[in-house]
Protein backbone atom coordinates (compact mmCIF):
# COMPACT_ATOMS: atom_id res chain seq x y z
CA UNK A 1 0.00 0.00 0.00
CA UNK A 2 0.88 3.65 -1.33
CA UNK A 3 0.44 6.86 -0.02
CA UNK A 4 -2.39 8.56 -1.87
CA UNK A 5 -0.84 10.91 -3.99
CA UNK A 6 1.33 9.88 -7.39
CA UNK A 7 4.80 11.98 -6.44
CA UNK A 8 4.70 12.93 -10.08
CA UNK A 9 1.03 14.64 -9.90
CA UNK A 10 1.88 16.28 -6.88
CA UNK A 11 4.94 18.26 -7.95
CA UNK A 12 3.24 18.98 -11.09
CA UNK A 13 0.26 20.63 -8.53
CA UNK A 14 3.01 22.38 -6.21
CA UNK A 15 4.77 23.98 -9.09
CA UNK A 16 1.37 25.31 -10.57
CA UNK A 17 1.26 26.44 -7.20
CA UNK A 18 4.73 28.04 -7.19
CA UNK A 19 4.20 29.45 -10.34
CA UNK A 20 0.88 31.28 -9.90
CA UNK A 21 2.33 33.34 -7.00
CA UNK A 22 5.10 34.53 -9.22
CA UNK A 23 2.61 35.31 -11.55
CA UNK A 24 -0.38 37.10 -9.15
CA UNK A 25 -0.57 40.38 -9.46
CA UNK A 26 -2.95 40.91 -6.55
CA UNK A 27 -3.72 40.06 -2.87
CA UNK A 28 -6.64 38.00 -3.69
CA UNK A 29 -5.36 36.05 -6.11
CA UNK A 30 -2.37 35.22 -3.77
CA UNK A 31 -5.23 34.17 -0.89
CA UNK A 32 -6.76 31.74 -2.87
CA UNK A 33 -3.57 30.31 -3.91
CA UNK A 34 -2.19 30.24 -0.70
CA UNK A 35 -5.86 28.54 1.03
CA UNK A 36 -5.39 25.93 -1.82
CA UNK A 37 -1.42 25.16 -0.70
CA UNK A 38 -2.66 25.06 2.48
CA UNK A 39 -5.52 22.48 2.14
CA UNK A 40 -3.31 20.51 0.25
CA UNK A 41 -0.92 20.38 2.85
CA UNK A 42 -3.49 19.43 5.05
CA UNK A 43 -4.83 16.71 3.65
CA UNK A 44 -1.54 14.76 2.87
CA UNK A 45 -0.47 15.01 6.19
CA UNK A 46 -3.96 13.70 8.01
CA UNK A 47 -3.65 11.07 5.05
CA UNK A 48 -0.35 10.18 6.30
CA UNK A 49 -1.53 9.97 10.18
CA UNK A 50 -4.27 7.84 9.36
CA UNK A 51 -1.52 5.01 7.45
CA UNK A 52 0.29 5.15 10.39
CA UNK A 53 3.38 6.71 8.07
CA UNK A 54 5.52 9.19 9.80
CA UNK A 55 6.54 12.27 7.96
CA UNK A 56 10.12 11.44 8.49
CA UNK A 57 9.66 7.76 7.23
CA UNK A 58 8.79 9.02 3.51
CA UNK A 59 11.40 9.06 0.64
CA UNK A 60 13.79 11.79 -0.38
CA UNK A 61 11.54 12.92 -3.03
CA UNK A 62 8.14 13.38 -0.85
CA UNK A 63 9.50 14.78 1.96
CA UNK A 64 11.35 17.48 -0.47
CA UNK A 65 7.73 17.99 -1.74
CA UNK A 66 5.90 18.45 1.74
CA UNK A 67 8.47 21.05 2.50
CA UNK A 68 8.06 22.75 -0.88
CA UNK A 69 4.26 23.38 0.49
CA UNK A 70 5.62 24.30 3.76
CA UNK A 71 7.47 26.86 2.48
CA UNK A 72 4.52 27.88 0.44
CA UNK A 73 1.56 28.28 3.09
CA UNK A 74 4.77 29.83 5.69
CA UNK A 75 4.49 26.54 7.42
CA UNK A 76 6.65 24.55 9.33
CA UNK A 77 6.62 20.48 8.72
CA UNK A 78 7.93 18.47 11.94
CA UNK A 79 9.63 14.79 11.17
CA UNK A 80 8.48 12.10 13.75
CA UNK A 81 10.88 9.38 12.72
CA UNK A 82 14.35 9.48 11.64
CA UNK A 83 14.81 10.47 7.64
CA UNK A 84 16.05 7.15 6.46
CA UNK A 85 13.31 5.19 8.16
CA UNK A 86 11.26 3.30 5.43
CA UNK A 87 7.58 3.91 5.46
CA UNK A 88 5.58 1.16 6.82
CA UNK A 89 2.79 -0.78 4.43
CA UNK A 90 0.03 -0.97 7.39
CA UNK A 91 -2.22 -4.26 7.19
CA UNK A 92 -6.03 -3.58 7.32
CA UNK A 93 -6.21 -3.55 11.09
CA UNK A 94 -3.69 -0.54 11.34
CA UNK A 95 -5.67 1.63 9.08
CA UNK A 96 -7.45 3.80 11.79
CA UNK A 97 -8.20 7.14 11.42
CA UNK A 98 -7.04 9.76 13.48
CA UNK A 99 -7.66 12.77 12.51
CA UNK A 100 -10.59 13.67 10.26
CA UNK A 101 -8.81 14.77 6.82
CA UNK A 102 -10.32 17.81 5.06
CA UNK A 103 -11.11 15.54 2.11
CA UNK A 104 -11.79 11.51 1.10
CA UNK A 105 -8.77 9.07 1.69
CA UNK A 106 -7.45 8.34 -1.31
CA UNK A 107 -5.14 5.20 -1.32
CA UNK A 108 -3.88 3.12 -3.91
CA UNK A 109 -3.15 -0.84 -3.69
CA UNK A 110 -0.24 -3.08 -5.23
CA UNK A 111 -1.33 -6.31 -5.98
CA UNK A 112 -5.04 -6.20 -7.46
CA UNK A 113 -4.81 -5.76 -10.49
CA UNK A 114 -2.08 -8.99 -10.14
CA UNK A 115 -5.07 -10.63 -8.39
CA UNK A 116 -7.34 -10.18 -10.93
CA UNK A 117 -5.43 -11.04 -13.50
CA UNK A 118 -4.66 -14.06 -11.76
CA UNK A 119 -8.55 -15.45 -11.64
CA UNK A 120 -8.61 -14.37 -15.16
CA UNK A 121 -5.34 -17.12 -16.25
CA UNK A 122 -7.34 -19.45 -13.67
CA UNK A 123 -10.36 -19.14 -15.71
CA UNK A 124 -8.65 -19.75 -19.44
CA UNK A 125 -7.19 -22.77 -17.92
CA UNK A 126 -9.99 -24.26 -16.94
CA UNK A 127 -10.60 -23.66 -13.45
CA UNK A 128 -14.14 -23.77 -12.09
CA UNK A 129 -16.17 -20.45 -12.37
CA UNK A 130 -17.68 -21.53 -9.10
CA UNK A 131 -14.60 -21.57 -7.71
CA UNK A 132 -13.29 -18.33 -9.32
CA UNK A 133 -15.62 -16.81 -8.32
CA UNK A 134 -15.44 -17.63 -4.38
CA UNK A 135 -11.92 -16.58 -4.33
CA UNK A 136 -13.11 -13.18 -5.84
CA UNK A 137 -15.49 -13.15 -3.23
CA UNK A 138 -12.90 -13.51 -1.00
CA UNK A 139 -10.56 -10.79 -2.26
CA UNK A 140 -13.54 -8.55 -2.96
CA UNK A 141 -14.50 -8.64 0.95
CA UNK A 142 -10.92 -7.78 1.93
CA UNK A 143 -11.29 -4.47 0.02
CA UNK A 144 -14.83 -3.14 1.19
CA UNK A 145 -12.94 -3.85 4.66
CA UNK A 146 -10.68 -1.56 3.34
CA UNK A 147 -12.86 0.93 2.49
CA UNK A 148 -15.81 0.61 4.75
CA UNK A 149 -16.76 2.81 7.50
CA UNK A 150 -14.63 1.79 10.54
CA UNK A 151 -11.62 1.26 7.32
CA UNK A 152 -10.95 4.87 7.19
CA UNK A 153 -10.35 4.83 3.31
CA UNK A 154 -13.12 6.69 1.37
CA UNK A 155 -12.15 5.16 -2.81
CA UNK A 156 -9.08 3.24 -4.13
CA UNK A 157 -7.45 4.75 -6.79
CA UNK A 158 -6.17 4.59 -10.22
CA UNK A 159 -6.22 0.56 -12.22
CA UNK A 160 -6.14 -1.18 -8.81
CA UNK A 161 -9.34 0.77 -8.30
CA UNK A 162 -10.91 -0.20 -11.53
CA UNK A 163 -9.55 -4.09 -10.87
CA UNK A 164 -11.41 -3.71 -7.64
CA UNK A 165 -14.79 -3.24 -9.21
CA UNK A 166 -13.98 -6.21 -11.92
CA UNK A 167 -13.44 -8.10 -8.82
CA UNK A 168 -16.34 -7.52 -7.37
CA UNK A 169 -18.64 -8.54 -10.25
CA UNK A 170 -16.28 -11.46 -10.61
CA UNK A 171 -17.91 -12.31 -7.31
CA UNK A 172 -20.95 -13.44 -8.97
CA UNK A 173 -20.93 -16.73 -10.02
CA UNK A 174 -23.47 -16.42 -13.15
CA UNK A 175 -20.97 -13.39 -14.25
CA UNK A 176 -18.11 -15.43 -13.74
CA UNK A 177 -19.83 -18.43 -15.68
CA UNK A 178 -20.39 -16.03 -18.58
CA UNK A 179 -16.76 -14.68 -18.91
CA UNK A 180 -15.63 -18.14 -18.68
CA UNK A 181 -18.11 -18.98 -21.62
CA UNK A 182 -16.75 -16.10 -23.62
CA UNK A 183 -13.01 -17.30 -23.40
CA UNK A 184 -14.21 -20.67 -24.58
CA UNK A 185 -15.70 -18.67 -27.44
CA UNK A 186 -12.63 -16.48 -28.16
CA UNK A 187 -10.48 -19.77 -27.98
CA UNK A 188 -12.59 -21.49 -30.86
CA UNK A 189 -12.57 -18.17 -33.35
CA UNK A 190 -8.33 -17.67 -33.01
CA UNK A 191 -7.96 -21.59 -33.05
CA UNK A 192 -5.58 -21.65 -30.68
CA UNK A 193 -4.08 -22.62 -26.59
CA UNK A 194 -5.29 -19.45 -25.62
CA UNK A 195 -3.84 -17.48 -22.25
CA UNK A 196 -6.68 -14.89 -21.36
CA UNK A 197 -6.08 -11.82 -18.87
CA UNK A 198 -7.89 -8.44 -17.56
CA UNK A 199 -6.89 -5.47 -19.31
CA UNK A 200 -7.37 -2.26 -16.92
CA UNK A 201 -7.14 0.61 -18.36
CA UNK A 202 -8.26 2.51 -21.31
CA UNK A 203 -7.55 0.22 -24.47
CA UNK A 204 -9.84 -2.52 -25.28
CA UNK A 205 -7.74 -5.39 -26.27
CA UNK A 206 -4.43 -6.60 -26.83
CA UNK A 207 -3.27 -9.92 -28.80
CA UNK A 208 -0.39 -11.51 -29.73
CA UNK A 209 1.51 -14.85 -29.51
CA UNK A 210 -1.74 -16.90 -27.98
CA UNK A 211 -2.23 -14.13 -25.24
CA UNK A 212 -5.57 -12.18 -25.29
CA UNK A 213 -5.63 -9.05 -22.70
CA UNK A 214 -9.15 -7.74 -22.98
CA UNK A 215 -11.48 -5.33 -21.11
CA UNK A 216 -12.84 -7.49 -18.41
CA UNK A 217 -16.67 -6.99 -19.26
CA UNK A 218 -16.20 -7.78 -23.29
CA UNK A 219 -15.35 -11.70 -21.97
CA UNK A 220 -19.15 -11.33 -21.00
CA UNK A 221 -20.45 -9.73 -23.90
CA UNK A 222 -22.97 -11.34 -26.26
CA UNK A 223 -22.73 -13.53 -28.67
CA UNK A 224 -22.24 -11.26 -31.77
CA UNK A 225 -19.94 -8.82 -30.23
CA UNK A 226 -17.78 -11.95 -29.02
CA UNK A 227 -17.63 -12.75 -32.56
CA UNK A 228 -16.98 -9.14 -34.51
CA UNK A 229 -14.03 -8.94 -31.73
CA UNK A 230 -13.27 -12.43 -32.71
CA UNK A 231 -13.21 -11.82 -36.59
CA UNK A 232 -11.26 -8.52 -36.18
CA UNK A 233 -8.50 -10.68 -33.68
CA UNK A 234 -8.23 -13.44 -36.81
CA UNK A 235 -8.51 -11.73 -40.00
CA UNK A 236 -7.16 -8.09 -39.04
CA UNK A 237 -10.14 -6.57 -40.03
CA UNK A 238 -13.08 -4.36 -38.58
CA UNK A 239 -16.79 -5.47 -39.36
CA UNK A 240 -18.14 -1.74 -40.12
CA UNK A 241 -20.62 -2.35 -37.13
CA UNK A 242 -18.05 -3.11 -34.19
CA UNK A 243 -17.89 0.10 -33.04
CA UNK A 244 -21.55 0.75 -32.54
CA UNK A 245 -21.88 -2.58 -30.88
CA UNK A 246 -18.88 -1.78 -28.46
CA UNK A 247 -20.19 1.67 -27.56
CA UNK A 248 -23.51 0.15 -26.92
CA UNK A 249 -22.56 -2.72 -25.19
CA UNK A 250 -19.47 -0.64 -23.00
CA UNK A 251 -22.55 2.25 -21.69
CA UNK A 252 -25.24 -0.64 -21.07
CA UNK A 253 -27.93 0.87 -23.30
CA UNK A 254 -29.11 1.41 -26.49
CA UNK A 255 -29.13 5.26 -26.64
CA UNK A 256 -25.12 5.31 -26.60
CA UNK A 257 -24.73 7.10 -29.76
CA UNK A 258 -27.34 10.25 -29.02
CA UNK A 259 -26.20 13.85 -28.40
CA UNK A 260 -28.14 15.00 -25.62
CA UNK A 261 -26.59 17.98 -24.33
CA UNK A 262 -29.66 19.86 -22.50
CA UNK A 263 -29.92 18.76 -19.27
CA UNK A 264 -32.25 19.85 -16.08
CA UNK A 265 -30.35 23.15 -15.92
CA UNK A 266 -27.58 23.41 -18.16
CA UNK A 267 -26.61 22.42 -21.88
CA UNK A 268 -23.15 20.85 -22.80
CA UNK A 269 -23.10 22.80 -26.31
CA UNK A 270 -22.78 26.19 -24.20
CA UNK A 271 -20.20 24.84 -21.92
CA UNK A 272 -18.64 23.37 -24.64
CA UNK A 273 -18.44 26.66 -26.40
CA UNK A 274 -17.24 28.78 -23.69
CA UNK A 275 -14.41 25.97 -23.10
CA UNK A 276 -13.52 26.42 -26.51
CA UNK A 277 -12.48 29.70 -26.54
CA UNK A 278 -11.02 30.10 -22.93
CA UNK A 279 -8.66 27.14 -23.49
CA UNK A 280 -8.62 25.70 -27.38
CA UNK A 281 -8.81 28.83 -28.99
CA UNK A 282 -12.11 28.07 -30.70
CA UNK A 283 -10.11 25.47 -32.85
CA UNK A 284 -11.22 22.24 -30.98
CA UNK A 285 -14.10 20.11 -33.21
CA UNK A 286 -16.72 19.59 -30.92
CA UNK A 287 -17.35 15.81 -29.78
CA UNK A 288 -20.55 13.99 -29.23
CA UNK A 289 -21.37 15.50 -25.67
CA UNK A 290 -24.63 13.60 -23.01
CA UNK A 291 -25.63 13.54 -20.02
CA UNK A 292 -25.45 10.08 -18.59
CA UNK A 293 -29.14 8.76 -17.80
CA UNK A 294 -27.90 7.72 -14.45
CA UNK A 295 -26.29 9.43 -11.83
CA UNK A 296 -22.93 7.38 -10.30
CA UNK A 297 -20.76 7.88 -7.42
CA UNK A 298 -17.47 6.75 -9.31
CA UNK A 299 -17.32 9.16 -11.64
CA UNK A 300 -18.33 12.32 -12.92
CA UNK A 301 -17.63 12.55 -16.93
CA UNK A 302 -16.09 9.81 -19.33
CA UNK A 303 -14.59 10.36 -22.62
CA UNK A 304 -15.07 7.47 -25.54
CA UNK A 305 -12.09 7.69 -27.86
CA UNK A 306 -13.78 5.39 -30.39
CA UNK A 307 -16.96 7.22 -31.14
CA UNK A 308 -15.08 11.07 -29.99
CA UNK A 309 -18.36 11.46 -27.30
CA UNK A 310 -18.30 12.97 -23.90
CA UNK A 311 -20.64 11.88 -21.14
CA UNK A 312 -21.10 13.93 -17.54
CA UNK A 313 -22.57 12.59 -14.56
CA UNK A 314 -25.93 14.02 -13.94
CA UNK A 315 -25.07 14.83 -10.26
CA UNK A 316 -23.19 18.28 -12.05
CA UNK A 317 -26.35 19.34 -13.46
CA UNK A 318 -27.90 21.32 -10.94
CA UNK A 319 -27.33 24.46 -8.93
CA UNK A 320 -26.26 22.64 -6.22
CA UNK A 321 -22.84 22.42 -8.08
CA UNK A 322 -21.12 25.18 -9.16
CA UNK A 323 -21.41 25.61 -13.03
CA UNK A 324 -17.19 26.52 -13.11
CA UNK A 325 -17.34 22.83 -11.17
CA UNK A 326 -19.28 21.42 -13.59
CA UNK A 327 -17.23 23.44 -16.52
CA UNK A 328 -14.20 21.79 -15.01
CA UNK A 329 -15.10 18.24 -15.22
CA UNK A 330 -16.39 18.64 -18.97
CA UNK A 331 -12.35 20.22 -19.37
CA UNK A 332 -10.72 17.40 -17.72
CA UNK A 333 -12.35 15.28 -20.46
CA UNK A 334 -12.05 17.50 -23.21
CA UNK A 335 -8.26 17.18 -22.53
CA UNK A 336 -8.55 13.39 -23.13
CA UNK A 337 -9.59 14.37 -26.57
CA UNK A 338 -6.65 16.82 -27.20
CA UNK A 339 -3.90 14.35 -25.64
CA UNK A 340 -5.34 10.67 -26.44
CA UNK A 341 -3.03 8.39 -24.93
CA UNK A 342 0.95 7.51 -24.37
CA UNK A 343 1.75 3.88 -24.40
CA UNK A 344 5.12 3.14 -22.62
CA UNK A 345 6.65 -0.16 -21.80
CA UNK A 346 3.50 -2.12 -22.95
CA UNK A 347 1.37 0.29 -20.52
CA UNK A 348 -1.34 3.11 -21.85
CA UNK A 349 -1.49 6.41 -20.33
CA UNK A 350 -3.90 9.04 -20.31
CA UNK A 351 -3.17 11.57 -17.53
CA UNK A 352 0.18 12.08 -19.15
CA UNK A 353 2.34 15.09 -17.29
CA UNK A 354 1.47 17.20 -20.91
CA UNK A 355 -2.28 16.63 -19.88
CA UNK A 356 -1.52 17.49 -15.58
CA UNK A 357 -0.31 20.86 -17.11
CA UNK A 358 -2.69 21.57 -19.21
CA UNK A 359 -5.22 20.61 -16.40
CA UNK A 360 -3.21 23.04 -13.71
CA UNK A 361 -4.34 25.58 -16.05
CA UNK A 362 -7.99 25.71 -15.36
CA UNK A 363 -8.81 28.44 -12.28
CA UNK A 364 -8.75 26.68 -8.98
CA UNK A 365 -8.32 23.38 -10.28
CA UNK A 366 -7.55 21.78 -6.85
CA UNK A 367 -10.84 23.69 -5.24
CA UNK A 368 -13.03 22.08 -7.97
CA UNK A 369 -11.12 19.20 -7.32
CA UNK A 370 -12.06 18.83 -3.42
CA UNK A 371 -15.86 19.98 -4.38
CA UNK A 372 -15.98 17.07 -6.67
CA UNK A 373 -14.34 14.97 -3.79
CA UNK A 374 -17.45 15.88 -1.26
CA UNK A 375 -20.05 15.59 -3.84
CA UNK A 376 -18.55 11.56 -4.48
CA UNK A 377 -18.66 11.16 -0.88
CA UNK A 378 -21.77 12.21 -0.08
CA UNK A 379 -23.43 9.93 -3.15
CA UNK A 380 -21.56 7.21 -2.32
CA UNK A 381 -23.47 7.85 1.23
CA UNK A 382 -26.62 7.75 -0.20
CA UNK A 383 -27.01 4.92 -2.50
Amino acid sequence: MRLPFRTPELAARISAYENALTGARDDARRAVVHAEAAALLERLTAACQRFGVPLGGLPLAERRLFQRLATLTGREVVSESSPTAPPRAPTVAKVTPTTAPSAPATIRLSGTVAQLETLFVGLSSGASPTEIAARASKHSAHLERLCGPKGGVSQVAGNAGAAARHLSRLADPQYTAAIARGIARFKSHLGVALECKPLVGGALWRYRAGVLVLQPELYAAPDDLIDAIGETLRHRRRPPDLVAKLDTYLAGRNDAGLHRPAGRTRDLDLLFDDLNVRFFGGTLARPVLAWSPRATHRRFGVYFPHRDRVELNPLLDGPEVALETTAYVLYHELLHKVHGAEHRGGRRHVHTPAFRRDEARFPDAARHEAILGDLAQAAARGR
